[in-house]
């Protein structure tokens, strides 16, 4: 889902006593901070915010809308071991609650989610809203009290908007229970909890909301978002499904065109190290740092057996792909020592369906799991299906939780994979895509 372009922002008929709008770059920079804030759970780095940089967050937050221009919102920072101890604890609480409401297979993937970085960011903030404030003097508020509280997360969404400008993460902690922030925060009468955030540095801002990547739910289509005259009656733009919002991708920020710079001032011939080139800079733009960092890096490989090389389709048993597992763990593959003699990198090997087993030796060099699935064995492609579609699912899902579960997450990512006789059906998948015969 992306916004609308700006390009043809100026081309746009305006009314000539419209007041002027604030230009095509300001328009983009606000927009694309909107489609890149994220809820941030995890990857917080342990050094604190600068205060000159929280001023400003905080000043956003400071000049939200508000009911009556009450200004309702208190900020709280929680520095207290004790105090953030507590709200763990009482996190700990809530959560183990919310996840026995789901089925079983619900409950596992909601127990999957990481849902809070209460233990690792460097800032607590308690965010509340003073309901009976006598600023404002209860306009707009007779018939709507609530408004009180809306008003507070206008400032959180300031807030929030101005740390992601800023580099900044903020995780927004809503599975606590309110009686445990007002005790933990000794908060008076007439005092509500709206919001617990967790701030700080993060090593990454994921490309999509983090519950969109673990498919816990997906984004809601975009042309039902207003409709005419009632609630069902009919979408206002009814082009918006024939013709999706398009918009370009977010302009290069400043990482990325301090790295250009930096390029161009290197004692060597422009473009002369090829793709290496474009790739640092595909970096840039992605951390948005002049200099990309390559770490944390990791490597995942994901092995399991084909038994149509029972044919003699590959110069090897698959009994190989056990003994290569092995050879992994003891680092003495080339994998190995490319990744961790060399590179320093984390190293792990995932079993999705190799059948003959192995022995780990007591000096590993990289972690090595065995998933579920690898407990059902595989069809022989030549006269059966290689596998069925819960197969085909549960293989997938290990691969994402074993991404998932990488902690630090890693900035570069190696993926590969072992199987004596990968060839056959990397050549049958290929075949069948672009409709050739197999044989």
């Amino acid at each position: 889902m992306t916004f609308p372009s700006t390009g043809a922002h100026n081309q746009e008929k305006r009314p000539d006593v419209a007041a002027p709008s604030m230009g095509t770059q300001a328009i983009e920079s606000l927009y694309n901070v909107m489609q890149l804030r994220r809820d941030v759970r995890r990857g917080f780095l342990p050094d604190r915010v600068p205060s000159e940089v929280l001023k400003r967050c905080l000043f956003a937050a400071h000049v939200a809308p508000s009911v009556g221009f009450m200004q309702p919102w208190r900020f709280i920072a929680v520095d207290d071991a004790d105090t953030r101890a507590t709200l763990v604890r009482g996190f700990e609480a809530a959560n183990e609650k919310a996840r026995e409401i789901y089925d079983d297979e619900r409950a596992q993937e909601y127990a999957q989610l990481k849902l809070a970085g209460l233990r690792d960011a460097p800032h607590l903030l308690g965010v509340t809203c003073e309901v009976d404030a006598a600023r404002g003097h209860g306009l707009g508020r007779q018939s709507w009290p609530e408004t009180a509280q809306y008003s507070t997360v206008c400032a959180i969404q300031n807030f929030w908007l101005a740390a992601r400008a800023e580099g900044v993460g903020v995780g927004w902690v809503s599975i606590i229970e309110k009686d445990v922030m007002r005790s933990a925060l000794a908060l008076p009468s007439g005092v509500e909890p709206i919001a617990l955030l967790c701030v700080g540095f993060v090593d990454s801002f994921g490309e999509k909301p983090e519950l969109e990547l673990a498919e816990w739910e997906s984004r809601a289509a975009f042309e039902g978002i207003m409709v005419q005259d009632c609630f069902d009656g009919p979408a206002a733009f009814a082009d918006l499904a024939a013709a999706p919002v398009q918009v370009p991708a977010p302009a290069p920020g400043s990482g990325y065109t301090a790295a250009a710079l930096r390029q161009e001032q290197l004692t060597k011939p422009p473009g002369s190290l090829g793709k290496l080139e474009d790739i640092a800079l595909t970096l840039a733009a992605i951390q948005d740092a002049e200099k990309p960092s390559a770490r944390p890096a990791a490597t995942l490989i994901f092995a399991a057996d084909h038994p149509v090389v029972r044919h003699g389709t590959a110069a090897y048993p698959a009994s190989v792909t056990a003994g290569m597992i092995a050879n992994f763990a003891a680092g003495g593959a080339a994998a190995s020592v490319s990744a961790v003699a060399v590179h320093g990198m984390a190293l792990e090997v995932h079993d999705v369906g190799v059948d003959t087993p192995y022995e780990l030796g007591a000096n590993s060099v990289a972690v090595v799991r065995r998933h579920p699935c690898a407990d059902r064995t595989a069809g022989d492609l030549r006269t059966e299906d290689a596998m069925d579609e819960a197969l085909f699912r549960a293989c997938l899902e290990a691969g994402r939780q074993a991404v998932l579960a990488l902690d630090p997450a890693p900035k570069i990512l190696l993926l590969g994979e072992m199987g004596i006789g990968n060839t056959t059906p990397s050549s049958a998948v290929a075949a069948a895509l672009l409709g050739l015969p197999a044989a």
